[in-house]
Order: structure tokens, then C-alpha cells, then sequence
């Protein structure tokens, strides 16, 4: 099997396993609302609401349900049915109707496993059939926002690994073991090359004088690299009025994601979250010829952004 259609038969083994995911925590517990469930680069998770959050200790009863419904090897159809007959469908899970709105068009597809055993809003992309599963495994939970937006539901995330056969799973999970001992937050501390104060704030490192000169070396080798590319030093400020996010199309995008700021002048500004409008003003402060180019600006800054935590 040639690397694309492995690539294309994991990633539709990954968007099945989070559906038998969703399937088994509707058996488990029947009230389950079903948010989003994708593949992801190893695996697979499905955002779900329950009225008594899992917990880790259920995890094993979860993998179990998940291995009874593989067995089970229950054919799965993708079909396609209009916004009305859909919301009929999903008429007792919010989250699903609210999907059903945002989809473009009259019709929205839907994933059939096990004729009319358990059906969910599906673009398609997935097996046969449960039985045609690989090696799959539970590993953590947490909780995530609706759609990312603070304001709407907090559901449960439960995360998966799914790979085509054990061994393959066993080499991953081998390689995560050997990341974790290279975790920068246990090296950082191990170490002494940085650290972290409540009085300064989450994700704002504090560099040590041993985690400076690492640092400033690192800054040694980009320039370099920089320097043999023929891009250009600048410094930029670090604030910027709305109005450069705006022109650049960020603004529409990001806003929501922007440190705000506002001086005694009662101008806005906003901490900057990346540095590419700041330099195309640079390039624009004058005339430039076709024979100026190609022109390459470079610049070792921090960026600052308004996320949540672990984003």
C-alpha cells in the first residue's frame, strides 16, 4: 500500500474509532450529547456533555465498550438526507442542530453504523465496517468550551491513539515515553534554564542566566542562517494600532485573540501577534524598485497572544 493511501486508510481507521467512541459512550451513558470527533495526527478524540463527567478511572470501561462494538463488526454507510429530515434526526442533541445550521446547502451528511444502530452528522471518510479497526487506546481527558468560545458549554475531550496494527502502536507509544523525558518543562526546571512566577503570570518564562546563554546561542545560529538567506535585521515595536490588523486582514480573523491596550491618550493599541504587518511598513515607508528585490526582513521577538490555556 503506497504512503498516500495509508495516509487516506489511518486517517478514515482514526475518524472511526472516535465514532465507536461517541458509540460507546452512548451505551455507557445514554444522556451523552455529542459535540465534534475527528482524526488527528495519531489518533482520534470526540468532545462529548454528560451529566457526571468521565473520569480517568473510566477510561478502561470505555476501551472495553469500544472493543465489544469492533467485534460487533457493524457496517457503516455514509448517506445523505436534507436539513429537515436531519434535524428530525438529531432533534435531542443541540449540538448537532446547531452544526446542521452552519452546514452550506440543503443537505448534510450523515454516518450510518449498523443500520439505524447509531447515526451522527458525518462529511464521510471513514471503514466499512467497526470490525475493520486497527489497534486503538484511550489515554487522557479534558474539558474544552464549545466551539473554543468561553461563554458557551464546557464538555468533556476524551483522546485517543489508533494505529493499523499493535506494533505500530507499541513504537509510538515508545516514542511519547521517550519525549516525555525531554518535556522542555521538566528540562526547563531539571536544569535551571527557566522558570515561571504566579506574580508574573502563566506561559511567561522567566530565562535564567543559564537558559539566557542557551538562548542568546540559539538567537547566534538563526541569524546566521538569516545572514547566508540575505535577510535583512529590523526591530519593530511591540504595540500597533488596530488599524495595521485591520489592513492586513488579521484583525477580521484574530481580534478575539489580541491583547488590547489603551494609553492615556485614549488610543487603542494592540500587543502585536505576529510581525509581518509591522515590516511590510518598512517596506513601505518609500519607493521601491523591481531591482531592490527580492527583499527579506528578519527579526528574533517575542509575540504576545490572548489565548486559553494549553491553546
Amino acid at each position: 500500500m503506497s504512503s498516500d493511501k495509508l495516509s487516506k486508510h489511518l486517517k478514515a481507521m482514526r475518524h472511526t474509532a472516535a465514532h465507536v467512541l461517541a458509540v460507546a459512550s452512548r451505551n455507557l451513558r445514554p444522556e451523552t450529547r455529542l459535540g465534534i470527533g475527528p482524526a488527528t495526527e495519531d489518533g482520534f478524540f470526540h468532545d462529548i456533555d454528560v451529566d457526571a463527567n468521565f473520569t480517568e478511572a473510566d477510561l478502561s470501561a470505555l476501551q472495553a465498550e469500544m472493543e465489544k462494538i469492533k467485534q460487533m463488526n457493524l457496517p457503516i454507510e455514509q448517506r445523505e438526507y436534507t436539513k429537515d429530515e436531519a434535524r428530525k434526526i438529531f432533534a435531542d442533541d443541540p449540538y448537532k442542530l446547531e452544526l446542521i445550521e452552519e452546514i452550506e446547502g440543503d443537505s448534510v451528511g450523515v454516518s450510518d453504523m449498523g443500520n439505524g444502530y447509531f447515526l451522527t452528522l458525518c462529511e464521510g471518510g471513514h471503514l466499512e465496517s467497526t470490525g475493520q479497526l486497527g489497534a486503538f487506546k484511550l489515554t487522557k481527558l479534558s474539558g474544552v468550551y464549545w466551539k473554543g468560545e468561553e461563554d458557551r458549554p464546557q464538555l468533556q475531550r476524551i483522546f485517543g491513539l489508533c494505529f493499523a496494527n499493535e506494533k505500530e502502536m507499541r513504537i509510538h507509544e515508545k516514542m511519547l515515553e521517550e519525549a516525555k523525558k525531554r518535556d522542555h518543562k521538566v528540562l526547563g526546571k531539571k536544569l535551571d534554564l527557566f522558570t515561571f512566577s504566579s506574580l508574573v503570570g502563566p506561559g511567561l518564562p522567566l530565562f535564567t542566566p543559564r537558559g539566557s546563554v542557551i538562548r542568546e546561542e540559539l538567537e547566534k545560529f538563526i541569524n546566521e542562517l538569516h545572514e547566508e538567506q540575505e535577510y535583512q535585521r529590523v526591530i519593530i515595536p511591540h504595540l500597533a494600532r488596530p488599524e495595521l490588523y485591520k489592513t492586513s486582514g488579521h484583525w477580521d480573523k484574530f481580534k478575539e485573540d489580541l491583547f488590547h491596550v489603551r494609553g492615556k491618550s485614549n488610543e487603542d493599541f494592540v500587543m502585536k501577534p505576529m510581525n509581518c504587518p509591522h515590516h511590510t511598513q518598512i517596506y513601505a515607508s518609500r519607493m521601491r524598485s523591481y531591482k531592490d528585490l527580492p527583499i527579506r526582513y528578519a527579526e528574533n521577538t517575542a509575540v504576545y497572544r490572548d489565548e486559553q490555556s494549553g491553546e
